[in-house]
């Protein structure tokens, strides 16, 4: 499993961490990578700490830092599964994580938190897994189905990966903008 950022309050670092201890707690084999600009944040700082002091999630929670953006996309085509979530806020509510159709076009299966207008986007099991936002009990039984059910897991991520394409697309979005604006001159 991956998850892509700086780990910040929002996103529910302790969360995720809580999540990943139930799965592991659970008996399935999963690591979990955090990838992103961790080190002087300290919501993250404090995940990393806790994951770093549990023995059970000690050599299965690995924080990377900041990597290039060919390693980023190595982590995300490795991942089985990418992880967003999203605390409720209102910055949440606010502001649709640009992020997420980064995910999304992967082509791997996602597990959202249902803030914002991401509902409007994607349905729970059939674009991505969409759970509960703020409980890491909802977080980890998405995960588990996720792992229990693998060729769900990628049915989701290419149905992810297409609603992406539908709605996410800038060249699509740039060829409707370029419809409402008016022609252009540039004689003198």
């Amino acid at each position: 499993l991956t998850y892509l950022g700086n780990m910040v309050e929002r996103d529910g670092p302790m969360l995720m961490i809580e999540a990943m201890r139930e799965v592991i707690a659970a008996g399935h084999d999963i690591a979990f990578h955090v990838v992103g600009g961790t080190e002087r944040i300290p919501a993250a700082q404090r995940a990393k700490a806790l994951a770093e002091s549990d023995p059970l999630l000690r050599d299965r929670v690995r924080f990377f830092g900041r990597v290039s953006d060919d390693e980023v996309t190595k982590h995300l085509a490795n991942s089985d599964a990418l992880v967003f979530t999203r605390m409720p806020s209102r910055a949440a509510r606010a502001a649709f994580p640009t992020r997420l159709p980064e995910y999304l076009v992967t082509g791997r299966p996602v597990i959202s938190s249902n803030v914002s207008d991401i509902g409007e986007y994607l349905h729970d099991g059939k674009h991505a897994m969409m759970v509960e936002p703020g409980n890491a009990g909802a977080l980890a039984r998405g995960i588990i189905r996720l792992l229990e059910f693998p060729d769900r897991g990628r049915a989701l991520g290419k149905a992810g990966q297409a609603r992406c394409r539908e709605w996410f697309d800038y060249r699509k979005h740039a060829r409707a903008v370029g419809g409402f604006l008016p022609p252009v001159s540039y004689t003198h």
